[in-house]
């Protein structure tokens, strides 16, 4: 849960804020009380409607937005790289990127734009399908896009903006790119085994 949440903060009154970003390119502030989770009010219509303007965001991101950054966002994991010292260039701290109001493009927050060309290099790389889960409000991907990939024991989900923000903390410069490549790795594995057995 720790790593979906993009800023704790308590309150005088005891009482703990969690500020996450929104798929709908909104900030919503939640309040519960310390080690209970916060309930978004993220819908499946929400969701929706935030898988309806995917190819507009990531048309935007690839093209504009990159061409004016002189950035190439190729959707190849060496993009990721590119796109991660970008990131490193303009921000700090991870929260910066979160709390980033600036808007682009078609008044687009920076983090989801983020999160769905991450996502789209993860998805053309690992498979797997946008999802959010809204049946488990105990898994730490409750209510935020994710990627949704089906493994021999279950389902596995990965939540694209949380590597955006991670790889800003990390500072590495190919964060991304390297959990990429391990899931890759985790990937061809499970392949293998599902062959020999």
């Amino acid at each position: 849960f720790e790593e979906a949440v993009n800023s704790v903060s308590e309150r005088p009154n005891g009482k703990t804020v969690l500020r996450m970003f929104s798929p709908e390119n909104r900030f919503l502030l939640c309040e519960g009380k310390r080690k209970e989770r916060a309930k978004m009010a993220y819908t499946q219509a929400d969701f929706d409607e935030w898988i309806f303007f995917l190819s507009d965001k990531l048309d935007y991101f690839t093209g504009a937005f990159a061409k004016e950054r002189g950035l190439t966002l190729d959707y190849t994991p060496e993009s990721l790289d590119v796109l991660e010292h970008w990131l490193l260039g303009k921000y700090e701290k991870s929260m910066d990127l979160v709390e980033d109001k600036e808007p682009y493009g078609y008044d687009y927050r920076l983090a989801d734009l983020c999160g769905i060309y991450v996502g789209e290099v993860y998805r053309r790389q690992l498979g797997g399908t946008w999802y959010m889960i809204l049946d488990q409000p105990k898994n730490v991907y409750y209510k935020l896009p994710s990627l949704r990939y089906e493994t021999r024991t279950g389902p596995y989900y990965i939540c694209p903006v949380t590597l955006a923000t991670a790889c800003i903390q990390r500072k590495r410069g190919d964060y991304m790119r390297w959990v990429l490549g391990n899931y890759i790795e985790e990937k061809k594995q499970r392949e293998d085994r599902k062959r020999l057995s």
